[in-house]
């Protein structure tokens, strides 16, 4: 289906749903689904009779038509009766229902394992490429040979053969192989990034089937402009971060086409095709969020010009920014371009503590990376007072970083009550081999200096140092760590909100556990994972069982 069709379809039904739906808009948007998509649905086919009612057994309807032979008004019968012979055998919504009773009907009707990422969003990773969400794919080789934006423009990107398809898969009720990663992390208890989206479509079904499945441009964006980084952290690799490339190359690791490939993501290509630039201001008014990711984002120029065409176009205010920096960075230049946005998400990719994070995030350092987060909140609150409460004060934490539904405040509150930008700040705790053991520790230290949220992210990818290989014997020294009543009851009396949707750290921790018990430990990709660390610390002239002695009295019979 064209574009344009796509367009005047997008306006129709997002008009209905607002204004109501006709019978007819009805079969309207069946017959659409059909075509675009290959499904046949129908709401109410199965519905309750209080909601439905067919169009041959409809009182008003029947006692309309039998007033129109009465009087013979030609043009009411002529009308009813066409309208019966397209109405036949169909249920539709009976008049006057209360507002929001058709909701249930149309959440039953979203697939259990629906997610809407590759209706409304696009992810760009650093080699120019598109998918539906960071999780597609994640950990395997992926080559649909669809293009790049080295030869595509964003909208055909978005309009990509291989997505249209895993929308019809995800219609059809299917679990795509792709997305193993959220099945995974959902079989363990947490909350996927599926689900974290308006709970896989069921949360605003109205939405879903009328707005969201008929976007024919996204609403979200997941920018990896470049792997321009700063940092060569353990679990990354020369794809996301250009850091890693020298490295890799002197180590005989990577070379030829893989070497070049490598280069070039480090190579910002969003803005180059000046056919992108109009697009995304075509674009603007539909979009709710950006996400930022690396590389370093706070270190790509093309950020910088994506935030500046979007603010000067004045669509600034109504998008939400999502970043996920490793904190390296303080720039007040970007810190001006944020306040022309809604709300800034900062995630600090703080993994560990110390000497540890330093080893983990090379060449960063702790002590800054702090004191950069320090910064920020500097720049942010115009009433130093109030900041000063938020830091340390639990409870004025609560009252100022939600509403009484416990949602955020709206961007013009959060200024209101202090804030030259509606930033929220959340440490973004990437768990894996590493740091699985120090998860405790961790968790003190940051939310004693910092009241702010957390989140969690379990490894999937490079699968040797995922928590689920290491040996049960040390799982079960770290749950007996993470399940001390001591630490546990510590969690509690703080309030910290655990992204996404409020849960509670010990809440979240009790799914670290379950996806770390979610295979049996792994000998093979513990011996890799070991030679590997081995490889870099020579190269590095850093020791692994040095900074992490703990953990390495479980690991050195494996080496």
């Amino acid at each position: 289906m064209d574009l344009d069709k796509r367009e005047f379809y997008y306006e129709k039904f997002k008009k209905a749903m607002w204004e109501g739906f006709t019978p007819d808009d009805y079969l309207e948007y069946y017959d659409y689904i059909k075509e675009r998509f290959g499904v046949d649905i129908d709401f109410f086919e199965d519905a309750p009779n209080d909601l439905v009612v067919s169009a041959e057994n409809d009182e008003d309807r029947i006692e309309h038509l039998e007033e129109a032979l009465r009087t013979k008004n030609r043009s009411d019968i002529e009308k009813i009766t066409e309208e019966n012979k397209r109405w036949r055998g169909k249920k539709f919504p009976r008049p006057n229902l209360k507002p929001g009773a058709l909701e249930p009907l149309f959440r039953d009707n979203v697939p259990e394992h629906f997610c809407l990422f590759p209706f409304t969003q696009m992810n760009i990773d650093p080699d120019g490429r598109a998918r539906p969400c960071c999780k597609w794919e994640v950990g395997n080789v992926w080559d649909y040979n669809n293009g790049s934006l080295e030869d595509k423009n964003i909208q055909e990107l978005f309009d990509q053969p291989y997505i249209e398809d895993i929308k019809k898969q995800f219609l059809r009720g299917e679990k795509p192989k792709p997305c193993k990663a959220c099945w995974d992390e959902e079989d363990s208890g947490m909350e996927s990034i599926r689900y974290m989206y308006q709970m896989g479509g069921k949360q605003r079904p109205t939405a879903t089937w009328f707005e969201h499945i008929t976007s024919p441009t996204p609403v979200g964006l997941d920018l990896k402009l470049s792997s321009i980084c700063n940092n060569k952290c353990r679990i990354c690799s020369p794809f996301l971060s250009s850091k890693w490339l020298q490295e890799h190359e002197d180590l005989g690791l990577v070379s030829g086409g893989v070497l070049k490939g490598y280069r070039l993501n480090a190579k910002e290509k969003f803005i180059t095709n000046p056919e992108n630039i109009e697009i995304l201001k075509h674009w603007a008014p539909r979009i709710q969020g950006i996400d930022f990711f690396g590389g370093e984002p706070l270190l790509q120029a093309e950020h910088n010009l994506i935030l500046k065409i979007i603010a000067e176009a004045g669509y600034g205010e109504n998008i939400t920014l999502y970043y996920n920096t490793n904190g390296a960075i303080y720039d007040e230049e970007i810190c001006k371009h944020w306040e022309s946005f809604g709300h800034v998400n900062l995630n600090y990719s703080i993994d560990d503590i110390g000497k540890r994070f330093d080893y983990e995030r090379h060449p960063a350092k702790y002590v800054e990376v702090v004191d950069n987060v320090k910064k920020y909140y500097d720049y942010v609150f115009t009433d130093k007072v109030t900041m000063d409460k938020i830091i340390k004060n639990k409870k004025y934490f609560h009252r100022f970083n939600s509403t009484r539904h416990g949602e955020y405040p709206s961007p013009e509150i959060m200024k209101q009550r202090g804030m030259k930008i509606a930033m929220i700040n959340r440490f973004y705790i990437t768990v894996g081999f590493f740091n699985i053991f120090y998860i405790d520790e961790i968790l003190r230290e940051l939310t004693t200096n910092f009241n702010m949220e957390v989140q969690f992210n379990p490894v999937h990818f490079p699968h040797h140092y995922a928590c689920h290989i290491l040996p049960e014997k040390m799982k079960k020294v770290i749950i007996k760590k993470l399940n001390k009543i001591k630490f546990r009851t510590i969690m509690d009396n703080k309030y910290i909100k655990c992204a996404p949707g409020g849960s509670t750290v010990n809440k979240e921790i009790d799914h670290l556990i379950t996806f770390m018990n979610s295979s049996k430990e792994n000998p093979d990709l513990i011996k890799h994972a070991l030679k590997t660390i081995r490889l870099h610390d020579d190269y590095r002239k850093e020791s692994f069982e040095e900074v992490f002695p703990e953990i390495w009295e479980f690991l050195k019979e494996y080496e």
